[in-house]
């Protein structure tokens, strides 16, 4: 159900109560929308325009397309999905995961195997009050997020992205899809961090990360021959 907003006899905008397709989806317009979610897992996927998705309960999937979006998960794990070289200026407002846990918490998504990225990412889990936690080559996509909001990432790019864990247990993947060798460099950080640049072309680098003075994490990584990791306690 949406409700357009009318101005000069021409809709430019709608608010819409999700689920608006069978199942559990719920589809934009090209306009500047609102999509509002259920205390259930909803899958959101905004058009173009600067749109706010506001996600509520359940395990929710957020895409904001093209536009200045806003996008506000609810009280479970959530997953931000960015598929476009160019998304444009977001922001991710939710609750980092209190555990020690890498495969629980809210996640951001960078491009796919069908659908790579062809433009240099770079991804800061610790947020930052200065800068965005995630820009591109040409900085025309950009992500904020505060009070380290998303705990993993998956990037999947034809370039050398960079991605920088913070001090929770962060699930980091990076992937070059294109069968050419790839230089990705992931820094895991403090924590249990389980990280993956196995994509069958070699060339990444990973550093763990030091555990501290009385400290010991088990990281966890999964490497091509090639690949150079350092002060990781389990290598695949």
């Amino acid at each position: 159900m949406a409700a357009l907003v009318v101005a000069s006899g021409v809709a430019w905008a709608a608010t819409i109560s999700c689920p608006n397709r069978s199942g559990n989806l719920c589809v934009g317009t090209d306009k500047s929308d609102t999509m509002i979610g259920r205390n259930r897992a909803d899958d959101m996927r905004a058009r173009d325009g600067a749109d706010i998705l506001r996600a509520r309960g359940g395990k929710d999937i957020l895409t904001g397309g093209m536009g200045r979006d806003d996008l506000r998960g609810g009280g479970a794990d959530d997953t931000y999905i960015f598929g476009n070289n160019d998304w444009g200026h977001d922001t991710i407002t939710d609750t980092a995961s209190p555990d020690n846990d890498p495969f629980t918490g809210n996640f951001a998504q960078f491009g796919s195997t069908d659908h790579q990225l062809t433009t240099r990412i770079t991804v800061n889990l610790t947020s930052s009050p200065s800068s965005p936690e995630v820009s591109n080559g040409r900085l025309t996509g950009t992500v904020n997020w505060s009070n380290n909001a998303i705990d993993g990432v998956y990037v999947n790019s034809i370039t050398d992205d960079t991605i920088n864990g913070n001090s929770a247990a962060n699930q980091l993947i990076a992937k070059d899809d294109s069968g050419e060798p790839s230089g990705d460099t992931v820094n895991g950080g403090a924590g249990n961090d389980w990280i993956s640049v196995a994509d069958n072309s070699g060339g990444d680098k990973v550093d763990c990360g030091e555990d501290g003075v009385g400290i010991t994490d088990d990281d966890q990584v999964f490497a091509d021959p090639g690949d150079t990791t350092i002060n990781c306690e389990r290598v695949n």
